[in-house]
């Protein structure tokens, strides 16, 4: 994942994206990346109450932007997936996980499936 530049955000939030594609422009060598974006905890109007400070929420949000728009790496992981304890993950600065998709269309959680990719495409109910 990514920690994105951003402008002035509520408490100096960053905005956290992985990456799911690159590309070079063929003119111009110009570089970018097709990127998921999640939500932080704020984003999500009260809905829920995050379960730790580093819980954030996947969405089916996508784009494309500018390598230069990267201010540093982060690693998103779902919950299930963390190899280490879950203390000594959430004790890294950059370390962040989910277990929940935010649909905000809908503004409802549905629980995230494992595999990133599923992820994504999953839809909520209701």
């Amino acid at each position: 994942g990514v920690k994105l530049k951003a402008e002035r955000r509520h408490g100096g939030a960053f905005y956290l994206a992985s990456v799911e594609e690159l590309y070079e422009e063929r003119v111009g060598g110009l570089k970018t990346m097709k990127n998921r974006w999640f939500y932080l905890p704020f984003e999500t109007n009260g809905r829920r109450k995050p379960v730790h400070a580093k819980e954030v929420f996947i969405s089916d949000q996508t784009d494309v932007n500018y390598l230069t728009t990267v201010e540093s790496t982060a690693t998103i992981t779902h919950k299930e997936l963390i190899a280490t304890s879950f203390d000594e993950y959430t004790k890294r600065e950059d370390a962040f996980f989910y277990s929940q998709k935010y649909i905000q269309a809908a503004g409802q959680f549905v629980p995230a499936p494992t595999d990133h990719s599923k992820a994504a495409s999953a839809k909520g109910k209701g």
